[in-house]
């Protein structure tokens, strides 16, 4: 069964806050599913599209993941 976080969630288990959360949402280097009640919306996202995203952004030490994304 697939577990899905909010973005709060998911802010606290990247290290981060939940406005970069969003703002990497809308970049598009992470992806969330958006359900709609009425006029509010909710984002969920996956954890394994966080433990994706973990392991293309992580970086060993020596600056490859910034270099791997143009950083």
């Amino acid at each position: 069964m697939k577990q899905y976080l909010t973005s709060t969630e998911c802010a606290e288990r990247l290290g981060l806050s939940r406005s970069t959360v969003h703002k990497l949402l809308d970049e598009g280097l992470l992806k969330a599913t958006v359900y709609l009640y009425g006029e509010r919306a909710t984002v969920r996202i996956e954890a394994v599209e966080i433990e994706r995203f973990l392991a293309e952004w992580s970086d060993d030490g020596d600056g490859s993941a910034a270099r791997r994304h143009g950083g």
